[in-house]
């Protein structure tokens, strides 16, 4: 069983990375550019990684800011349900 597919994750990026610096464009070229982004999580430092897969830059209105940039990421494929329930801040439901 999966969640609903297209969750999103906000994200700000290091103080350095701005839509002109080098670090900020490959950002906001993925994955024309050759670059792709994981989403790896975890509930507590004690625990290993959960990786939840490829995520992307749907819109250019997902990324504001300058520097440093905000960006809304979308997961590619769906979480699994019980993924959801662990880092969904609607998991109370």
């Amino acid at each position: 069983m999966c969640a609903a597919a297209g969750f999103t994750l906000d994200w700000q990026t290091q103080n350095g990375a701005g839509p002109s610096t080098p670090a900020g464009r490959r950002y906001i070229e993925s994955p024309n550019n050759g670059w792709r982004y994981l989403l790896f999580v975890r509930e507590t430092r004690d625990q290993a990684f959960l990786a939840c897969g490829p995520v992307v830059i749907a819109s250019r209105d997902d990324v504001t800011g300058q520097q440093p940039m905000n960006i809304t990421w979308t997961l590619t494929e769906p979480l699994t349900a019980h993924a959801f329930r662990a880092f969904s801040v609607i998991r109370e439901m």
